[in-house]
């Protein structure tokens, strides 16, 4: 619980600099400039980067298409250079998905970081459960 509660300081703290609004400026620029350029730009940034994590928040009511219900969304973090991890995390309509995509070089079980993720949210569930029992 106490791991949760400083991550969820830590990213407000985030939301709250001005680091969101400058890395938005910097990519709009960047989208600006010739090709060539922003090849570069990209290159230097993945070339210190390990992994990339993003939460984006959907829609919370469900949506239609053609009249039919979209029942499920989903996307993948976009990843360029040797980023050896992306994670996706999207709520759509009351749930959320998590995706997490790999470079097998990089990184040869993945399947053992979603078992720990498994675990770590299992066990974070049950606290929350205790923590509510009067």
């Amino acid at each position: 619980m106490e791991r949760l509660a400083e991550l969820h300081e830590r990213a407000d703290g985030l939301k709250r600099s001005a680091e969101p609004v400058v890395v938005y400026l910097i990519l709009k620029l960047l989208g600006m400039v010739p090709l060539a350029v922003q090849k570069i730009v990209v290159s230097l940034f993945a070339a210190k980067t390990t992994a990339v994590m993003t939460n984006v928040p959907g829609p919370r009511e469900v949506l239609y298409l053609a009249g039919k219900a979209i029942r499920e969304m989903f996307f993948w973090v976009p990843q360029s250079g040797r980023v050896g991890l992306g994670i996706s995390i999207f709520s759509y309509a009351g749930h959320v998905r998590m995706g997490l995509a790999s470079d097998a070089g990089l990184v040869p079980d993945p399947e053992r970081i979603v078992e720990g993720f498994h675990e770590e949210f299992e066990e974070l569930r049950a606290r929350a459960k205790a923590a509510r029992k009067p």
